[in-house]
């Protein structure tokens, strides 16, 4: 996953014609790369050392709970996120992403932390 989430990015800076790097510039242009727009995300910090967002709304789990398989796969969001490590990295080959809360795992929402 973190394999596509850096193809993605890179095709993205590619067909955009980006020429800023950074954290700043991946939290610029996350929200038209990635499929965020069903989770709801606030961002909490943005600046050049982190990137930091926040949802409490995820249309997997909930349809997980429904047919209740959400022990089965505690798993699941760190993989499904390093598609977005993947894009981070291509804007900053020194990223690292940190699940600091999950909903998956039982807390209220998930917090992801980009930081170089």
């Amino acid at each position: 996953m973190i394999d596509f989430g850096r193809f993605t990015g890179n095709k993205y800076i590619e067909e955009n014609k980006i020429t800023e790097k950074g954290i700043v510039s991946f939290s610029k242009y996350f929200f038209n790369i990635s499929d965020v727009d069903v989770f709801d995300i606030d961002v909490l910090e943005s600046n050049e050392k982190r990137f930091v967002i926040k949802t409490c709304h995820c249309p997997y789990l909930k349809y997980w709970k429904e047919v209740d398989i959400d022990k089965e796969v505690p798993f699941f969001c760190e993989f499904t996120t390093s598609a977005d490590l993947g894009i981070a990295l291509a804007f900053d080959p020194g990223v690292k992403l940190k699940l600091l809360k999950n909903m998956l795992k039982g807390d209220d929402c998930c917090i992801y932390s980009f930081e170089v």
